[in-house]
């Protein structure tokens, strides 16, 4: 499991980073935590460029579950908040230490944030993994935007939160009520979620098929924010080919799909390629 240290002290994050590595070597703690601070450090765009690189250029880092550990007092707070808790699991920490000698404070950080990463890291195993490998049984890694649910979005805010806490027992009761208010349906057709709009979410099943997942890279057009959420939920991985196939509900008739418009995964309008279903990938890329 890869964690990102956020928003520190650049001369604390390093040592951070060295403490953290020697006591739990079985873990992938960065430097890139660093490249993203108050003190000109990158922007989040290039700190978006960054971690893509990082995560996309490793074949054994693309495969694990990424977390990150954001400093609470730390300006970018809202933007972490934005733009990364649906596609990664992000942990707040409070090192709120007051302690004036460095090496005391340091330790004493050290140790607020190794509890949290220990934490952190028994949720994603526990919890967050296993959900997303039942990725045909639970709504989690649906493409809330076009799934367009008032129910199913507050409760995955529901989630979030719970997730930016770091509470095993508050996340395991929030993922328990996202399956309560979006409940898996079954009939001769297969598996399916309905939808706000009066549309089939249906999972791929036992066997994957069609295409595989489009790369979402920046250089072929999309954002660094694509391909994190085509690739991860809650930090945990999702299968590399996993889409929705999505039609009208039965009793409406199949209607053609072409006349429908969704939203894409860069907020633009689109309409599918099939006037009987649309692929519609986590990340709410539709063809």
């Amino acid at each position: 499991m890869i964690f990102v240290l956020v928003g520190f002290e650049a001369s604390l994050h390093q040592s951070l980073i060295r403490r953290l590595r020697r006591a739990k070597p079985n873990l992938v703690f960065d430097g890139i935590g660093s490249r993203l601070n108050e003190n000109g450090g990158a922007s989040l765009s290039e700190f978006d460029d960054w971690l893509h690189k990082y995560l996309a250029g490793s074949a054994s880092r693309k495969a694990m579950p990424v977390c990150f550990i954001l400093e609470s007092s730390s300006g970018f707070c809202k933007e972490v908040k934005a733009n990364y808790t649906l596609a990664f699991q992000v942990c707040c920490v409070d090192v709120g230490v007051s302690i004036s000698n460095p090496n005391a404070r340091e330790k004493a950080v050290f140790q607020v944030v190794l509890n949290d990463v220990e934490e952190a890291y028994r949720i994603q195993k526990k919890v967050l993994s296993p959900e997303l490998h039942q990725a045909n049984n639970t709504p989690a890694p649906l493409p809330f935007q076009n799934f367009s649910c008032k129910k199913t979005n507050r409760q995955v805010n529901v989630v979030k939160e719970a997730v930016w806490r770091n509470d095993q027992g508050e996340i395991s009761r929030a993922i328990k009520g996202l399956r309560r208010v979006c409940p898996k349906n079954v009939e001769s057709g297969g598996a399916f979620f309905r939808s706000g709009k009066g549309l089939r979410f249906k999972t791929p099943g036992k066997y994957e098929h069609g295409e595989r997942r489009p790369e979402f890279g920046p250089d072929l057009g999309h954002s660094a924010t694509c391909w994190f959420r085509a690739h991860y939920r809650f930090g945990a991985k999702i299968r590399s080919a996993f889409h929705y196939d999505c039609e009208p509900e039965k009793v409406t008739g199949r209607g053609n799909m072409k006349s429908l418009s969704f939203v894409g995964c860069h907020e633009q309008e689109m309409t599918c390629s099939k006037p009987t279903h649309a692929n519609i990938y986590p990340n709410e890329f539709v063809r």
